[in-house]
């Protein structure tokens, strides 16, 4: 564990201080400030999904079933980012999403990515299937808890705090970018890589990963609400294990 939290540090903390760098905020200390609470806002989700994963035998012994996810770091996580985003002042809270309604002039383009984001998943997924049996906690597990829990964080809190740090200089694809998504979609691709062995498929999985953290960025900003990213994210997983389950 001590090993992972090292590595998931370095892979959020240098893209902040590379984004600090080229944005020219390193002189400014409210933008480390800034830095730093996103920082300490990951740490404390993989803190909390860690403590959590202690937590499965008695929640185990609760619902009557041996559960194979980990629903209590999950509900834990998903908690504690609520009351980190209770602690925002109020313009990062608007920034932050989490309980806007999607709004949006061009919902083809919104249909379209998320569709495109879907598929590409999908295909990552099949490529790399392995034939592995889906069950009904799966199904449940990746139908909720992977959006709920990384959207309102991620693109939810992060991107407020990053945003409010490097502010959104750039115009791409209709939405306002700064050097903050750097290390949010960085450090989404590289935490995916923690449990796994160096090699493609591993590879792949980061590459899949940051693109699909890219595309939910931009869902989240095109509509200024996490919600259509929270149901991509969701149906992303969904399909993924069902494709994965079809036989090689």
């Amino acid at each position: 564990m001590a090993k992972e939290l090292l590595f998931l540090l370095f892979a959020i903390g240098a893209p902040t201080l590379v984004a600090l760098i080229l944005s020219g905020k390193a002189k400014e200390r409210r933008a480390w400030w800034l830095s730093l609470c996103a920082i300490g806002a990951v740490v404390i989700n993989i803190l909390a999904l860690g403590i959590g994963s202690g937590l499965m035998q008695p929640l185990s012994s609760f619902v009557g079933s041996e559960l194979s996810w980990n629903w209590s770091g999950k509900i834990i996580a998903i908690a504690l980012t609520l009351v980190m985003y209770a602690l925002l002042p109020r313009p990062l809270r608007a920034e932050a999403g989490l309980f806007a309604v999607p709004r949006t002039s061009d919902w083809k383009s919104v249909v379209g990515v998320s569709a495109l984001l879907l598929a590409f998943f999908w295909c990552i997924s099949y490529l790399f299937r392995d034939g592995e049996a889906v069950t009904r906690e799966t199904i449940l597990f990746q139908a909720t808890m992977p959006g709920l829990d990384e959207e309102p964080l991620y693109r939810g809190v992060l991107l407020a705090l990053l945003v409010s740090a490097f502010g959104k200089p750039w115009r791409i694809a209709g939405v306002g970018i700064g050097w903050g998504a750097l290390p949010i979609v960085l450090f989404f691709g590289l935490a995916h890589a923690v449990s796994q062995e160096l090699n493609i498929e591993a590879a792949v999985s980061v590459f899949a990963a940051m693109v699909m953290g890219a595309g939910f960025l931009w869902l989240k900003e095109k509509t200024s609400s996490i919600w259509i990213a929270v149901v991509v994210h969701n149906l992303a997983n969904l399909g993924s294990q069902i494709v994965a389950s079809m036989q090689p």
